[in-house]
């Protein structure tokens, strides 16, 4: 994952789901070379899942509170 800005990559929440999925959310624009603002579905073999549609408005950052 990669943050456009910087190289620093803060990871808010990571939440695996049953099926083997991995919901990451954080402050990267960038997952496994695919635009992916904030929040991202990883598949369990760590390939981004290209059917995830992000639920965050456009331009919206997952940020650490």
């Amino acid at each position: 994952m990669r943050n456009g800005s910087t190289n620093e990559l803060k990871f808010a929440a990571v939440h695996p789901e049953t099926t083997g999925k991995i919901v990451v959310t954080g402050n990267f624009t960038e997952a496994n070379g695919a635009r992916r603002n904030g929040v991202v579905r990883l598949n369990a073999n760590g390939t981004t899942d290209s059917g995830f549609e992000n639920p965050l408005p456009d331009g919206a950052v997952v940020e650490e509170s």
